[in-house]
């Protein structure tokens, strides 16, 4: 099946494969409804398939993160703070140091946990992680 096919419901002819005393087909119009229903029907069967093993794989590699209101992140340069969650993929990050700094909603997927190289990380015993661990 050729994106030719599906539009025109035959196979193109290649100027290599054609004649110059060419012999005109004629097709009853309702075979080539048919024939393009059919084609068509199979195209929207193929793209289905497709859709179920790309989510197939997407599924088995998806890391899914979730973040806390304050935590410290990445996004791809310094670190920025978590001030707010939008829906379940989206949060609110202060991109800079002061309260006043801008404010973008981003993607979990462009967000990476920061732990600051200065302090270790220290595992409590409930098994969360505190990246600065600087008694209080």
């Amino acid at each position: 099946m050729t994106p030719f096919s599906l539009v025109y419901a035959r196979e193109a002819v290649l100027p290599t494969e054609a004649t110059l005393t060419r012999t005109i087909r004629s097709e009853d119009i309702q075979t080539i409804r048919d024939r393009a229903l059919a084609i068509r029907g199979q195209a929207v069967e193929n793209i289905h398939n497709k859709q179920v093993i790309d989510k197939k794989r997407y599924d088995q590699k998806h890391r899914e993160l979730h973040f806390n209101i304050g935590d410290t992140v990445k996004v791809f340069t310094p670190p920025y703070t978590i001030v707010g969650k939008r829906g379940e993929v989206d949060y609110l990050v202060r991109m800079g140091p002061n309260k006043n700094s801008k404010v973008d909603i981003v993607h979990v997927s462009r967000i990476l946990p920061y732990h600051d190289p200065w302090f270790p990380t220290i595992e409590d015993p409930n098994g969360q992680t505190n990246s600065n661990p600087i008694p209080t």
